[in-house]
């Protein structure tokens, strides 16, 4: 199970709070509000839409890395007959072939990106619908298997069904909002991570190299090489996690936007009253100020620090098991690394 996956389980009642927050159905007073979230019968919310960002994930990470391996050799072919070709005095063909590789990733990336947030954009509104619903609303009564991902779908139907039953409501309302806020976050997210990667790598391989020619191959210089490998490789998952915590930040208005515009209809408390994504945001300024934006903003802080604290404590882990470990485990674990590249 990745970092991610972990945190995912942790940082869900965070996730609830805030999007309840964002659409005005608790108080944006984050103690008080979890106290309220937390107290029964109101306590079975920490869990609610939890089904509908299962199905969300599984089926965007199908999508999104589908779509790219499709998208990204094609992409490549029309980026380097559109690129001109360089003289041998202005870049070498390891150089061009490096920006060709670049510029297609991108751009793949980025339309993997959007195709996910279409395809999975009807579970999220089931997902937003579920969690703001009021305390009193009842789960669905069908006889369902104990099975988790049957269980998750049928959240996820439920939903919809209440969703196509109400007048005016859209499975693609706040669509607008989350394709910007997700190709926007995603592309600057890589560029991000391209920089932390390159800037990781050039400084490990150098420490490394040194550590082979001045040492030599035994217990400590191994012990210190798979020391390095790690730390860099959890290094890079602490900073890609501040990374994109920081993206997220940045774009949370529009998340704001989405959740309100995905809510709208799920209660008296939150009628149907925006027509699109840029209504709800010209509305949410003009009524409440551009606050209203970050409604729920330090909850969504909040909501960010289990990966940063997994990540961390697996780097401080991991390097404390590499001091410790045997000398006749080191030597093995040395061989099947040594061949791999730094960011394996």
């Amino acid at each position: 199970m990745s970092i991610v996956s972990l945190a995912n389980f942790w940082q869900h009642p965070l996730s609830v709070l805030k999007v309840r927050e964002q659409c005005l159905v608790v108080p944006d007073e984050p103690v008080r509000a979890v106290e309220l979230l937390l107290t029964k019968p109101k306590g079975d919310l920490v869990t609610r839409g939890y089904g509908a960002l299962f199905v969300n994930r599984q089926v965007g990470d199908l999508v999104r890395w589908e779509t790219y391996r499709f998208i990204y050799p094609r992409f490549r072919s029309t980026v380097a007959s559109l690129l001109p070709i360089p003289t041998l005095e202005e870049a070498s063909e390891e150089e061009d072939t490096a920006r060709v590789n670049y510029l297609s990733h991108i751009g793949s990336w980025f339309a993997s990106h959007a195709l996910m947030s279409l395809a999975t954009h009807p579970f999220s509104v089931a997902g937003t619908w579920v969690t703001c619903q009021q305390p009193t609303a009842q789960p669905s009564k069908i006889a369902v298997p104990r099975i988790l991902p049957l269980r998750y779908w049928n959240e996820v139907s439920t939903a919809w069904n209440e969703i196509g039953q109400t007048e005016g409501k859209s499975y693609f309302d706040g669509l607008g909002a989350r394709l910007f806020s997700t190709v926007c976050v995603s592309t600057l997210h890589e560029y991000l991570c391209n920089q932390v990667d390159f800037y990781m790598d050039e400084k490990s391989e150098k420490k490394i190299e040194s550590l082979v020619q001045l040492q030599g191959i035994h217990v400590n210089s191994l012990r210190e090489i798979l020391l390095r490998k790690w730390t860099r490789s959890m290094t890079v998952g602490v900073l890609t996690a501040l990374s994109y915590s920081f993206v997220k930040s940045l774009f949370y208005p529009l998340m704001t936007v989405c959740h309100r515009m995905e809510a709208q209809g799920v209660s008296d408390l939150l009628p149907i009253r925006y027509s699109n994504s840029l209504d709800c945001a010209t509305s949410i300024i003009r009524e409440e100020g551009v606050r209203g934006l970050f409604a729920g903003f330090q909850t969504h802080l909040l909501s960010l620090l289990p990966e940063l604290v997994l990540s961390a404590g697996f780097l401080v882990v991991g390097a404390a098991l590499i001091k410790i470990t045997p000398e006749k485990v080191l030597k093995p674990l040395y061989a099947q690394t040594a061949q791999l590249p730094m960011h394996a």
